[in-house]
């Protein structure tokens, strides 16, 4: 990653943080897999639990970088998924939150300004979820 994509990350990052500070008991809903929202069991958890949620997919570049394990038609698909996702969401009232990052790295410093970070599970995979 170049020096201006950083500056641009980062500045994504405490953008996001910032707005965070105004909301109380509020979830974070990261988007890995099960890309809906009708009978998604971290949804239903969080809006159950919590007043607020932000829902959000990370872009992890070390998957979606030129360089990384994703090709073509599946990026392409995911790009689909995620745009059909982010309607489901205006439907509800609500908007889907896109930042390409370290998902590890940025959920550990949105986890400060979060009530709770909410997924749901996969046996396998990069992040031990």
């Amino acid at each position: 990653m170049d020096q201006n994509t950083n500056q641009t990350q980062n500045t994504k990052r405490e953008a996001i943080e910032t707005a965070l500070e105004t909301v109380d008991d509020l979830a974070v809903v990261w988007h890995r897999r099960n890309l809906r929202t009708q009978d998604h069991p971290g949804i239903e958890y969080a809006t159950r639990e919590h007043e607020s949620i932000l829902p959000l997919f990370v872009f992890d570049s070390s998957f979606y970088s030129e360089g990384g394990l994703a090709c073509d038609a599946r990026i392409q698909f995911l790009h689909e998924c995620l745009a059909d996702l982010a309607g489901q969401y205006r439907t509800l009232n609500g908007e889907l939150t896109f930042i390409h990052d370290d998902p590890v790295d940025l959920l550990a410093a949105l986890d400060t300004h979060v009530d709770e970070v909410v997924t749901t599970a996969d046996p396998t995979g990069r992040y031990g979820l």
